[in-house]
């Protein structure tokens, strides 16, 4: 028969192990939820920039091959002249797009305001351990009348 210390050390080591992976699974999403971010600013500060060429080199496997380089730098090419000197990127308010962190995919909006015209962008990310890849692109003007999209 147990004693009654037994039981209770028992009992701490499952509540102990319990709480130890529930550490793990929201380190894992803090480091999902940081790689992305981190795309996304590299992301800006390119587009910004007219580096296309790069936002494309680091973009997923899956979109590199459904999209040639050119056809994607032309397309970002239309959105950057668009929107012209670009003066503020930001998070819309409760923009918690779909995501499932469990299925290493992320989505992510941003409101664009540019000197010529205003858009929101859209944004699917493919997500491991080694970081974040840009899998979609869409960009929205005018409040959805006409969008330009990039994906596989």
């Amino acid at each position: 028969m147990r004693s009654r210390a037994h039981k209770h050390l028992l009992a701490a080591a499952g509540v102990s192990l319990l709480l130890a992976s529930s550490s793990c699974a929201k380190l894992h999403v803090w480091k999902l939820d940081r790689a992305v971010s981190s795309a996304v600013e590299r992301l800006h500060e390119h587009l910004k920039a007219s580096r296309f060429e790069e936002i494309y080199a680091e973009a997923s496997p899956h979109l590199r091959a459904a999209v040639t380089e050119e056809e994607f730098v032309k397309k970002l090419r239309e959105v950057r002249a668009r929107l012209g000197d670009i003066a503020d990127v930001k998070e819309p308010p409760l923009s918690e797009g779909p995501e499932a962190k469990e299925y290493d995919w992320i989505v992510t909006v941003f409101d664009i305001d540019g000197a010529g015209e205003d858009g929101r962008e859209l944004m699917a990310w493919e997500v491991s351990e080694a970081g974040a890849k840009l899998q979609r692109y869409s960009f929205l003007f005018n409040e959805g009348e006409e969008s330009i999209d990039l994906e596989p």
